[in-house]
């Protein structure tokens, strides 16, 4: 059985909504980050050749840069840059980033999921991902989950296909990526109520 709990506070923002989100299971919680968390977040983002597909950074980045990103997350409103935290420890495994669009039904689309190398293949990701869209389900009007991933992330791919996300529409030589140009696929996961 699963139990959940959530603390939902909107701001309305020209049809988007900013969400502070702190939603727990029994294993994990999510809620907003915050600058004591940033130490870890770049430590991820900077293991490029671990992460690259999941946070779109191909090259270590800076602390400033870091936070200019957070910083232009939070003030566009609609967006989301979500810590992962162990329940019982506190402690922060990983990072879950998007946007929400709540009006007329709503759309949601995740850019970033990360798990800490030490805490992946024990379920941490797939619980985050679950979490979120009970999230979306209790909370919003939003029932159409979106993501890209790069075609060549097949790990990434079979994931997002465990979480029941399905092929959308492939475009070719679209994003410039790691040096080069590369496909990405849009996946998509309709949230039944």
């Amino acid at each position: 059985m699963r139990n959940f709990s959530y603390e939902i506070f909107e701001v309305k923002n020209g049809g988007g909504i900013c969400c502070f989100i702190n939603a727990m299971n029994d294993k994990i919680y999510l809620k907003n980050i915050t600058d004591s968390d940033f130490a870890d977040v770049l430590k991820w983002y900077n293991m490029t050749d671990k992460f690259k597909f999941a946070t779109g950074v191909d090259k270590p980045i800076t602390m400033d840069t870091l936070v200019k990103r957070y910083i232009e997350t939070i003030a566009c409103g609609n967006e989301f840059f979500l810590g992962i935290y162990l329940r019982n420890e506190g402690i922060i495994i990983g990072i879950l980033k998007g946007m929400l669009e709540n009006e007329k039904g709503g759309i949601a689309w995740i850019k970033s999921l990360v798990i800490d190398p030490s805490y992946q293949r024990m379920g941490y990701g797939s619980s985050a991902v679950g979490l979120f869209l009970d999230f979306l389900e209790k909370n919003t009007k939003i029932r159409d989950v979106y993501l890209t991933v790069v075609e060549e992330n097949t790990s990434g791919i079979n994931f997002w296909r465990k979480q029941q996300f399905r092929e959308l529409r492939r475009i070719k030589n679209c994003a410039a990526f790691n040096g080069g140009i590369c496909s990405i696929l849009i996946m998509h996961r309709f949230i039944i109520v």
